[in-house]
C-alpha cells in the first residue's frame, strides 16, 4: 500500500499563494494587451474646468472656466483695428486670443483677460472663437449644473465675446439665452467674457 504524507500548512500556502498570484498575473497579460482609455463627457469637471468639447477619441477636448471673467468688457481696441483674429473654427480660439492681444496692449481687453488668467493652476486660457462659444451654447444646461455644483455660476442669458474678428471694427458675440443668436457687435462695446482652454 502506497501511502503519501502531506504536509497540510505548505498545502495551505501554495493554495493561498495561488489565489492571490493569478489574477495579478492575468491582469497584467490584460494590461498589455490593451489600453482602456480615460472616458470624458460633456459636464465633467476636468483640468480646471466644465467640458464643453470631446474630439473623437474622447480624451481630448475644450473646458470652460466655471465662472465668468468680467461681467463687461471691450473686445478691443479702438482706434487701433485688428487685421487678425478672424478663424471661427473649434480650435481657432487660443491662436485669435494671440492675435489680438498682439496689436492691443490693453490689459482690461476680453482676450487679454483670458490670456492673463491663472485659474485652478492653469494658465494656458483663452477667449473662445465663434465654433468654440457655440458649442458651449449646446451644452449650456448641462454645462450650468455643473459649474454650480462645482461652486461656480451659471452662464448669464446675455452676449458673451468670442475671439473671432468679423471685420474692421466689429467681432462675433453669442447671446446666451435659449436661441443663442450669434451676431456681430462693435468693438468696443461691453459683453461678458467665459475663459476656455485645451485638455
Amino acid at each position: 500500500m502506497f501511502v503519501v504524507n502531506f504536509n497540510v500548512g505548505i498545502v495551505k500556502k501554495l493554495l493561498l499563494i495561488a489565489i492571490f498570484f493569478i489574477p495579478i498575473v492575468f491582469m497584467q497579460s490584460c494590461d498589455k494587451d490593451e489600453t482602456i482609455p480615460l472616458i470624458h463627457k460633456i459636464g465633467d469637471l476636468h483640468q480646471g474646468g466644465i467640458i464643453f468639447y470631446l474630439d473623437n477619441t474622447g480624451e481630448h477636448g475644450l473646458v470652460c472656466a466655471i465662472s465668468d471673467q468680467s461681467y463687461g468688457t471691450e473686445w478691443g481696441c479702438l482706434p487701433t483695428l485688428v487685421t487678425d483674429a478672424d478663424e471661427l473654427s473649434i480650435g481657432a480660439g487660443a491662436q485669435n486670443t494671440l492675435d489680438i492681444i498682439s496689436v492691443c496692449t490693453s490689459s482690461d481687453i476680453a482676450a487679454a483677460i483670458c490670456n492673463d488668467l491663472i485659474l485652478n493652476e492653469y494658465d494656458d486660457w483663452f477667449l473662445p472663437s465663434k465654433d468654440e462659444l457655440d458649442k458651449i451654447h449646446e451644452s449650456l444646461d448641462i454645462i450650468n449644473s455643473s459649474s454650480k455644483d462645482n461652486g461656480g455660476e451659471m452662464i448669464q442669458t446675455t452676449n458673451y465675446w468670442t475671439s473671432s474678428r468679423f471685420g474692421g471694427d466689429t467681432a462675433w458675440v453669442q447671446n446666451m439665452d435659449s436661441g443663442g443668436r450669434q451676431y456681430t457687435n462693435l468693438v468696443d462695446k461691453s459683453n461678458h467674457v467665459r475663459a476656455v482652454r485645451i485638455f
